[in-house]
């Protein structure tokens, strides 16, 4: 037995090393091919039609200033093409056709939403997918989720008082904000009238919505001598006493804002303009993205999932 196992392993082994030497040597011909013909390289040709992500790796395989240049060219041109748009429609993962600038853990929708966030606007995600992937991607995340429909369904059958909700909705909150965790906004299909009836200054404040009043609280409230207990900041007015440790409470770096509909691109701003203080949030739609490559470009089946 311990003879098979030894054999099992090395045959296994030489096949590992017989197929790093056959790409090692394919990149190398694919060098020699684009410094030979480099009319034949470039992202025009049917290869690149069906996988110009490869041709433009073969091409500028190095971090060369010329790399740099088209990626940045190609950024810029995608996000002049979005920002002409209310909702920005991306790539939910990482997509190496339409984003090609991404880097190794950076997704359409990170970049997506740091953008949206260094413009001071909080997140609003559009998810019209089937399967609710935005909803499923965030349960398993670091995150307090507020189930908006649930609570004006409570509210509006008896099933509890408003007062609950809201005692509920405050204890998320200040948890989001000691643990540095998402405070997510499953708003559903539902247009949770947050602007009047499902805000107050003492349990949920409308201040939230505000990514600028987000920033703030990073900036004036985490260091180790800073108190956000008893501040004039707009979110302090939610801590208890029974909050803190000693008087004292410092939110925690991580903390963030996302809120999630499931309207339809066409509905969502109709549905939602009164419940919401819309000119503060920045409507991202994330998309899943299925494409087939070429073998050469990428193992297995070929299809290739950007989200």
């Amino acid at each position: 037995a311990c003879v098979r196992g030894c054999v099992r392993a090395c045959v296994r082994a030489c096949v590992v090393c017989v197929v790093m030497a056959w790409r090692l040597a394919y990149a190398r011909a694919s060098h020699v091919a684009a410094a030979a013909h480099p009319d034949e390289m470039t992202p025009s040709n049917s290869l690149a039609g069906n996988c110009n992500q490869c041709s433009w790796h073969v091409q500028c395989d190095d971090d060369s200033g010329e790399r740099k240049a088209v990626h940045a060219a190609a950024r810029e041109a995608f996000w002049a093409e979005r920002d002409a748009t209310t909702c920005w429609s991306v790539p939910m993962g990482r997509d190496e056709y339409m984003m090609p600038w991404l880097g190794l853990r950076e997704s359409g929708l990170s970049e997506a939403i740091a953008r949206a966030r260094q413009r001071g606007r909080t997140v609003l995600l559009v998810d019209n997918s089937a399967h609710k992937v935005i909803d499923t991607f965030y349960q398993h995340r670091c995150a307090q989720v507020i189930e908006a429909k649930k609570m004006v369904m409570d509210v509006s059958t008896g099933a509890r008082s408003h007062q609950a909700v809201m005692d509920e909705a405050r204890a998320k909150l200040v948890n989001a904000m000691r643990y540095g965790h998402t405070m997510y906004f499953r708003l559903s299909n539902t247009a949770c009238p947050f602007s009047n009836k499902f805000s107050s200054p003492t349990q949920l404040p409308l201040a939230l919505f505000d990514q600028q009043v987000v920033a703030d609280l990073f900036d004036r409230y985490c260091a180790e001598d800073s108190n956000l207990f008893g501040a004039d900041h707009a979110l302090a007015q939610v801590l208890l006493e029974s909050d803190t440790e000693d008087g004292i409470f410092r939110p925690r770096r991580g903390f963030e804002v996302v809120l999630c509909t499931h309207f339809g691109l066409d509905d969502y701003e109709h549905f939602l303009a009164r419940c919401l203080p819309m000119n503060k949030l920045q409507a991202i739609r994330p998309v899943v993205i299925q494409r087939r490559q070429p073998s050469n470009c990428r193992n297995g089946d070929g299809l290739i999932a950007s989200g």
